[in-house]
């Protein structure tokens, strides 16, 4: 990732959500979970420091449906991320998924908020951030 927020790094977490600390393979041990309830945001201050195209990328675990999304929003832009469904709700490293949605968002150098809606699916995460095309 070229820009890396950890998911409990939150500026406010989604109101039914809360950070876990039961899987040490975490990055930083902690992850968010319960960020399921349909239309409730996390938001999230993002530093970019480099002028350029940007793709959302985020390490979850979606368990219950085959067509679990969140959308994300930058800049006043939306994209609805689809997450391929996982083998469980996170209980081994392999259940954990990398998705880099294909945003390609120009950003200027400054500070944004990046939200996460709730969509559809239950889902946890670990870390989420911005890669540099």
């Amino acid at each position: 990732l070229t820009i890396f927020k950890e998911a409990e790094d939150a500026i406010k977490l989604a109101p039914a959500s809360n950070t876990y600390t039961t899987r040490a393979w975490l990055s930083g041990g902690v992850g968010v979970q319960l960020h399921n309830q349909l239309g409730q945001t996390a938001t999230y201050a993002i530093n970019v420091q480099e002028a350029g195209y940007y793709d959302i990328a985020v390490k979850y675990v979606a368990w219950d449906f085959d067509n679990t999304a969140r959308a994300f929003a930058i800049n006043g832009v939306s994209y609805v991320i689809p997450l391929p469904r996982t083998i469980d709700y996170g209980t081994v490293p392999e259940s954990w998924k990398y998705v880099v949605g294909d945003t390609n968002i120009y950003l200027e150098p400054g500070e944004y908020v990046l939200s996460i809606e709730a969509m559809e699916g239950s889902w946890n995460y670990d870390y989420l951030g911005l890669i540099k095309r």
